[in-house]
């Protein structure tokens, strides 16, 4: 219930009084690993358990607009010389990726307060989606970086 409450609070003050219809709230568990890459997944926060390489991960995002107005991801980076980095897509229904942003990256350890990241939002068609790619570092000191939550705020 701590976690609603201080959820809510967040998204209040991303989004202002923005219409509840506008504001989706995803747990970092409705993303995916890529490519057959492990991931952990608890309380709903999506972490890397690989001590050797960086995982990407995939977060799809439910559109009931064209596009989105803002993203924000909240990340937990536990690696000392690797950060998360997370950047929006936009792909039509021929799977061709129309348009990419920039990658945002977290800067240094944030422990154990969730670090947010605000993404350049994609331009989209009525027959497009749009996801968010991350990389998670590897487990660095027996710390497991990872992505807890995303906002959504459409247009």
């Amino acid at each position: 219930m701590r976690y609603l409450t201080v959820a809510l609070a967040l998204a209040t003050s991303l989004f202002g009084t923005a219409n509840a219809g506008d504001i989706k709230l995803y747990p970092g568990a409705s993303c995916q690993a890529v490519g057959g890459a492990r991931s952990y997944v608890i309380n709903g926060l999506i972490r890397n358990d690989s001590s050797g390489s960086a995982v990407d991960i995939n977060c799809p995002i439910a559109r009931d607009a064209t596009g989105s107005t803002s993203i924000r991801v909240y990340v937990e980076d536990k690696h000392f010389n690797q950060d998360v980095a997370c950047y929006t897509s936009s792909v039509n229904d021929y799977n061709y990726a129309g348009s990419w942003s920039p990658w945002v990256r977290s800067s240094g350890v944030t422990g154990a307060i969730p670090t947010p990241l605000d993404l350049p939002t994609t331009s989209g068609t009525s027959s497009s989606f749009q996801y968010v790619t991350c990389t998670l570092p590897p487990v660095y000191s027996g710390q497991m970086s990872g992505l807890r939550s995303m906002f959504v705020n459409e247009n």
